[in-house]
């Protein structure tokens, strides 16, 4: 059934109303210019929206679709959004699209855009409640309106955009990191690293991604990024399996059928260890400064035969599952493992080295 305009105005007042008896609605309406009457009209008539839920807690997006055209949108967001940034995303075909009044009605009633709880109630009874007693009033303007909605940011997703065909998920995933002031941890310069794993490019996970570099918490931020390496865990020995029998499938698909079929799961700390002697160049795995970190004190990253290189990467392993196991599981305080902000910084440029390097290598065989 196509949208009413006059009910889904109707709607708005109705919100912004409430349970005031002594505002009469009778001859509120909403005002449209006369010049864009015809584009707002079509917008309202033809906007199909797709999907609405929430990023954060604060923070809904949502994606309709106009006229063959993506568009995305973030709610309470807006005050991030500036000319650097907007740059930025032009760069990748994402262009900011100026609210109308078919799209705010449309959101409103369709997305369940609200109004604020901290909503300005003197803004309200001066320039909403009361116009409609103005002899010369001609409507609502959609800029009144929308003063008193949570704030919208759109997006248009261009024709030619490298996102044009990922999820409405993995396209504000993308937008939001873009945005340094929402970032709360020291990445020290890791910030592209980020940024450049969530490019619809590779298969690397997005949303673990996301998860990870909008963390508060350094540990939390190291679980998101853990978890990423966690999906490859049965690929190491898959590929020597697939190898071995010249077979044509996926390793993605093989694993499936040994799991199915077989049961067989890999063994964590041997898999850790078998992605980085398979996926890291000793030059990489110097380069990433591991002796740095109190915990891999240990750790040779001098090595002169590749027994000493393995021994290195199995201690590697070793210690990176412990920690991992010492923040998911309880663990007595004298046995938790800490470190510091450095140090975290560290173990960031390995765990990032891993995971660009592993599922490049591994794109063939990933869904």
């Amino acid at each position: 059934m196509a949208r009413n305009f006059i009910e889904y105005s109707q709607y708005i007042f109705d919100l912004l109303v409430g349970a005031n008896d002594v505002v009469s609605k009778t001859n509120m309406r909403v005002l449209v210019d006369e010049e864009k009457i015809d584009i707002e009209k079509q917008f309202f008539l033809g906007l199909i929206i797709k999907k609405t839920e929430q990023l954060l807690h604060d923070v809904k997006i949502c994606e309709f679709e106009y006229s063959n055209a993506r568009y995305v949108v973030f709610v309470n967001l807006s005050q991030y959004f500036n000319e650097t940034i907007m740059d930025e995303l032009n760069n990748y075909e994402i262009f900011p699209e100026e609210l109308n009044t078919g799209i705010f009605l449309s959101l409103v009633k369709d997305a369940g855009v609200a109004i604020p709880k901290n909503i300005d109630t003197n803004y309200l009874e001066e320039y909403i409640l009361y116009q409609q007693e103005d002899p010369e009033y001609k409507g609502h303007s959609l800029e009144d309106l929308a003063k008193c909605f949570e704030p919208l940011s759109i997006f248009k997703i261009g024709i030619n955009s490298s996102f044009i065909d990922v999820t409405m998920n993995d396209i504000c995933y993308f937008i939001y990191c873009n945005i340094d002031s929402l970032i709360h941890l020291d990445f020290q310069g890791m910030q592209y690293q980020f940024i450049d794993m969530l490019r619809p490019e590779n298969k690397i996970p997005k949303e673990n991604i996301f998860l990870a570099y909008t963390a508060t918490h350094w540990k939390h931020s190291f679980l998101e990024l853990y978890r990423c390496i966690e999906g490859l865990y049965q690929l190491p020995r898959i590929m020597e399996l697939k190898a071995a029998l010249n077979l044509q499938i996926s390793g993605y698909e093989l694993v499936s059928h040994c799991f199915d079929k077989l049961g067989w799961r890999s063994k964590e700390e041997d898999a850790f260890c078998r992605l980085i002697k398979s996926n890291m160049s000793k030059t990489v795995m110097q380069g990433c400064s591991l002796d740095s970190i109190s915990l891999f004190a240990d750790v040779t990253l001098d090595w002169v035969t590749d027994d000493d290189y393995d021994r290195s990467c199995k201690k590697v392993a070793k210690k990176v599952y412990k920690l991992r196991n010492s923040l998911v599981h309880h663990t007595e305080i004298e046995n938790k493992m800490s470190l510091n902000n450095n140090e975290w910084v560290y173990l960031f440029t390995f765990l990032i080295c891993l995971v660009k390097e592993a599922f490049q290598n591994y794109s063939f065989d990933l869904p």
